[in-house]
């Protein structure tokens, strides 16, 4: 069912990509029917993160799967040295006269008959000899089900090889020439599964929510292939300590509302003549991206943010957090740093299509893409 479902997220994409690139050819691709199809095409990309998500939790049942094998192993290891010991005891006395001078007693046995000594060994071999044939029976059982569980992961990770070149038309769609690169850096990680799944965990990004991964992802391409008039990408980096994200509407009474995520995404930038950089935070109570500008005190930098789409000023979602905590009694901390930076199009370009319409129709009038982001920063400082 896990590899049903990629597939079909993925069956979806191609569909999208493939008649999205047929209109471009044709001039039928309209700014509306891109903007609907870049939405739709990043809803299946989450949809395949999901499955990924999935088959880390896969993994980690197998691991532990292979840790009660092998404490039933060690269980079994001791019941046959114990059996042992009692054939050995049992050889012992056979060779021996069944003298009760000759056998070596329990204090606390001295005044029971031989017999009834005897017949309780009789008793806890038979026990023994039942515990042996059970675990035995155990471990026969959880080695069919390893086998069956490796054979699952191997055909996983064939058919993730499979989606992620096919996800090359996806890539070229969205981020153009960085489609080839990318793919394969792509299937350099799926050849070299330990060595790169190490490296990326080490930078945090599996770690991010899904927002800034989204962004961290759309920053690193443009970095490697975008051309923008007046403006460079200098870095992507993700700052704070690694912890899995509990993205959760349901917040009790006395939390606050808008605690970011400790990961954040910077992106460094270059335009004109201006360094700086776009700081990504993600509230995961609300689901609400925040952005704010660091690295320069020039007011036409500290402002740029509120001038990229007119009437925008980052607090219009804020205000309406702020009305459903004092309806439901939940705090919110007003000396955040980025409360303000919670803008319409910072929600769109990080998938959050959900809180980013800004007109009653539902369509937005702002940047769609973090290009468009960028050559509406240069615009404004130009």
């Amino acid at each position: 069912t896990m590899g049903d479902g990629g597939a079909k997220a993925l069956s979806e994409i191609r569909s999208l990509v493939t008649g999205a690139m047929k209109d471009r050819k044709e001039g039928k691709l309209s700014q509306e029917k891109a903007s609907n199809t870049n939405q739709r095409v990043m809803m299946q990309m989450l949809e395949l993160r999901a499955v990924g998500k999935v088959l880390e939790s896969a993994k980690k049942v197998m691991g532990a799967q292979l840790k009660a094998v092998e404490e039933l192993q060690l269980e079994m290891q001791t019941s046959q040295a114990q059996l042992s010991l009692l054939k050995k005891q049992v050889r012992w006395c056979q060779s021996h006269k069944l003298d009760e001078t000759s056998l070596e007693l329990d204090k606390n046995d001295e005044n029971k008959p031989l017999s009834e000594r005897l017949g309780s060994e009789i008793e806890k071999r038979l026990k023994l000899s039942k515990n042996f044939n059970n675990l035995r029976k155990r471990q026969q059982s959880e080695s069919q089900n390893m086998a069956t569980n490796m054979k699952t992961l191997q055909s996983v990770r064939k058919k993730l090889k499979s989606i992620t070149e096919k996800a090359v038309p996806v890539l070229e769609f969205m981020f153009k020439a960085a489609s080839k690169e990318n793919a394969g850096e792509l299937n350099s990680e799926n050849d070299n599964h330990g060595s790169s799944s190490s490296s990326c965990d080490s930078d945090g990004v599996n770690l991010l929510p899904t927002p800034l991964f989204i962004i961290h992802h759309a920053a690193t391409c443009a970095q490697k292939s975008l051309s923008i008039e007046g403006a460079n990408f200098l870095s992507v980096e993700v700052d704070g300590a690694q912890a899995e994200v509990v993205d959760t509407k349901e917040a009790k009474k006395g939390e606050d509302l808008l605690l970011p995520h400790d990961m954040s995404v910077a992106i460094g930038l270059k335009v004109w003549k201006y360094s700086f950089k776009l700081r990504f935070r993600y509230h995961p109570k609300v689901r609400l991206i925040s952005v704010e500008v660091e690295g320069s005190r020039q007011k036409s930098i500290t402002t740029l943010l509120d001038r990229i789409v007119e009437g925008d000023k980052g607090d219009e979602l804020i205000k309406n957090v702020c009305a459903t905590a004092m309806q439901s009694s939940v705090s919110i901390t007003t000396d955040q740093p980025s409360i303000r930076g919670c803008y319409l199009w910072a929600q769109q370009v990080c998938g959050l299509s959900e809180n980013s319409s800004q007109e009653g129709n539902g369509k937005s009038t702002g940047p769609l893409t973090l290009q468009q982001v960028v050559q509406r920063i240069a615009k404004c400082l130009k």
